[in-house]
């Protein structure tokens, strides 16, 4: 049985909105529990603090109808905004009242909103939004940390995959199989980095074949039931060199430093800072050519940004990632990843497989 959570919509609403307005997608989800596509069809909700009203087609009539709200369902060719104004007029709206939009939304359909809400204030949703879905509850936090446990197993898995002779695709395909019997959602993302690939930040994966003496870095990212972790390790195939031993025990460093000094109400850019500056201290700096991290939810990435120059301010129940790395190109690209929840009496780390570099 879903609903509308009406707590969240009064915590977005106390921003200075009347109304806020999801369109399918993240938002939406966020407010109902409801993760739906419409695709090319509009299907919206607007929500007040007592009232709300779903816009949907037809098709999606069933998955909608248990959110108790009111309903506006269209067949395809109808015109689903023809009865939209006296709808929004019956939930106790008025000429002038601010209506937040998700961020999420195409242009066509507030083109179309602008047209049909005409004497409504449309504005921007967006800070309302992000800032609310930064601050996880405790259901919300049992997710992220269920995803972060997958994790694990995958991190454990991998060692029996990763072997000379096979290919970076082959890893991939045997995590993400791995990843569905442990329950994840189908929404992951798995990286799969050996040799002068782990010197690309964003390279996914490939079908080069591992060799004796490659580091192979796994950048591994699953959802549970709609929330997600993201976390990053790294292996040999024998033992590393003196080299890349001290670039790693660096980046390390920063890690741990940048774990130490989590906290609420520090900015990200200041987060940010600290983690580059024990980077800076080593000569590495310049190799480190990314923020330092992002949240986490239901995307992959939310606020707050740490990253440099950063305003956002770390709020009690974020969860964000610290993943400060080097890359030497056509060489090797270390990088690692923990997720931090910033709880009122400490701070949780998530993802438990060890912060070396596994020798296999």
């Amino acid at each position: 049985m879903y609903a509308i959570d009406r707590m969240k919509v009064q915590r977005v609403l106390s921003h200075g909105l009347s109304a806020i307005l999801t369109v399918s997608g993240p938002n939406f989800f966020y407010l109902t529990g409801k993760n739906l596509k419409s695709f090319e069809r509009p299907l919206f909700m607007i929500a007040t603090i007592d009232e709300c009203l779903v816009v949907a087609p037809k098709l999606e009539e069933e998955r909608v109808s248990d959110l108790n709200c009111n309903e506006i369902i269209y067949s395809d060719g109808d015109n689903p905004f023809k009865h939209l104004y006296p709808e929004v007029r019956a939930m106790g709206l008025k000429s002038g009242d601010k209506i937040g939009l998700d961020p999420e939304m195409k242009i066509d359909l507030y083109l179309k909103l602008r047209e049909v809400l005409y004497d409504f204030n449309l504005v921007s949703g967006s800070e309302a939004l992000l800032l609310e879905r930064m601050k996880k509850d405790e259901k919300e936090l049992e997710k992220i940390e269920a995803a972060a446990n997958i994790l694990d197993g995958l991190f454990k898995e991998a060692e029996n995959f990763i072997s000379e002779g096979t290919t970076e695709a082959e890893i991939m395909t045997k995590l993400a199989e791995h990843s569905r019997r442990l329950g994840a959602d189908a929404d992951q993302i798995l990286s799969i980095q050996s040799g002068a690939n782990t010197a690309i930040p964003h390279h996914e994966y490939s079908q080069r074949t591992l060799k004796r003496g490659d580091l192979v870095l796994l950048d591994l990212v699953v959802a549970y039931k709609g929330y997600h972790a993201d976390l990053t390790r790294m292996y040999s195939l024998g033992m590393p060199s003196e080299e890349i031993m001290e670039k790693f025990e660096a980046v390390r460093d920063a890690v741990e430093v940048g774990i130490s000094e989590s906290k609420a109400g520090i900015l990200g850019g200041s987060l940010d800072s600290i983690v580059r500056e024990v980077l800076e201290k080593k000569g590495l700096s310049k190799f480190f050519t990314h923020r330092t991290g992002h949240g986490l939810g239901i995307e992959v990435h939310e606020m707050p940004n740490i990253a440099p120059g950063s305003k956002d301010a770390v709020e009690l129940g974020s969860v964000f990632t610290i993943e400060p790395g080097v890359y030497f190109p056509e060489r090797f690209g270390i990088r690692l990843e923990v997720d931090v929840v910033v709880k009122k009496d400490k701070i949780l780390i998530l993802g438990k497989y060890p912060l070396e570099i596994k020798v296999l």
